[in-house]
């Protein structure tokens, strides 16, 4: 299994070298941790690392993701 880079090089492709390795560093921590993100938590956070997405953005769209895995369970 690649990292997420390799997964979804789409969305770490608006960032740096720097920026993409700090942060699948940090979604890789996170799993490890129990956490498995979706591509699109991993767009989401590569969209806000990269300034086009807030930290409330990014919240509001993971709580309408879990809302509608909630609804259809």
């Amino acid at each position: 299994m690649g990292g997420f880079r390799e997964q979804v090089p789409q969305h770490f492709a608006l960032l740096s070298d720097a920026e993409a390795g700090a942060l699948e560093f940090a979604i890789a921590n996170e799993a490890l941790e129990g956490w498995e993100p979706t591509e699109d938590d991993i767009r989401d956070l590569c969209e806000a690392t990269a300034g086009r997405l807030s930290d409330d953005e990014v919240l509001e769209r993971a709580l309408a993701r879990l809302d509608r895995t909630r609804a259809g369970a």
